[in-house]
């Protein structure tokens, strides 16, 4: 149902301005002709006019719709984090401060425009129902000049690294250096973080084995030293007791 709406709307949106242009036609003539309805005879004319103006505009709606898509190298089921990822990547081939040709520009500014829709939850739904249908206003960028004094000139190119030119003039659309830290810091954090921990619980598991093995080598010291006692306390001959009675003994059973 808000389909057919949406349609109806925009068919009497052609036909108001077809009648307004033609209105605005006759009252500049010489010869002012009060506006007329077209006549049946001509209504089929009339009628393929503006099916055919209707189905230019939507095929341009479609066409720059796609081309969003196309310019970023994304489908349109990327995601949120897809289109700024492809933004950030392509705007760092083609910024002006890194290319300053007239067609990395004009690249430059197609992939601002399109972030512009893309990157807006609300206005990418609109984009794909077809309901944006032409592309934002385009305002050409043009460079400040240079400045000769060459102090002047260091802190201006100091400062024009963090800005972002846009197509209407207003504040930067993104700032590459924050989106950078914001996208990639908690990545490499974490990395860092799994780095750390993995070399601390090496570490640790390298300590744990050299304890273990020094404990080892202790108790063997240990079992070594005492078999070697006993082996030499049942080797050895106490000479200091009397064994005279013994051979007595001996010589007697003999």
């Amino acid at each position: 149902m808000s389909k057919t709406i949406l349609k109806f709307n925009s068919h009497s949106y052609h036909l108001n301005l077809f009648f307004k242009q033609l209105s605005a036609f006759q009252s500049q003539s010489k010869s002012v002709v009060p506006i007329q309805m077209p006549c049946y005879n001509n209504s089929s004319k009339f009628l393929s006019g503006v099916i055919r103006t209707l189905s230019t505009s939507t095929s341009r709606c479609r066409s720059n719709s796609a081309n969003h898509y196309d310019i970023l190298g994304i489908t349109p089921k990327a995601t949120q984090g897809d289109i700024k990822s492809a933004y950030y990547k392509l705007s760092k081939i083609y910024h002006p401060d890194i290319s300053s040709d007239e067609t990395s520009a004009k690249k430059f500014r197609a992939i601002s425009e399109a972030y512009e829709v893309l990157g807006n939850v609300k206005l990418k739904k609109m984009y794909d129902k077809g309901l944006l249908g032409g592309r934002m206003p385009k305002v050409e960028y043009e460079p400040e000049p240079e400045p000769t004094d060459p102090t002047l000139k260091f802190y201006k190119s100091r400062g024009h690294r963090r800005e972002v030119p846009t197509m209407d003039g207003r504040q930067p659309i993104y700032d590459f250096d924050s989106w950078s830290k914001h996208h990639y810091g908690s990545l490499f954090e974490k990395s860092r973080y799994e780095k750390e921990y993995l070399k601390k619980k090496r570490e640790k598991q390298i300590d744990t084995e050299h304890s273990n093995r020094q404990e080892a080598f202790l108790y063997f010291i240990v079992c070594l030293g005492g078999l070697f006692i006993f082996l030499v306390s049942q080797g050895t001959t106490n000479y200091d007791l009397d064994r005279t009675g013994e051979k007595k003994d001996l010589n007697s059973t003999e």
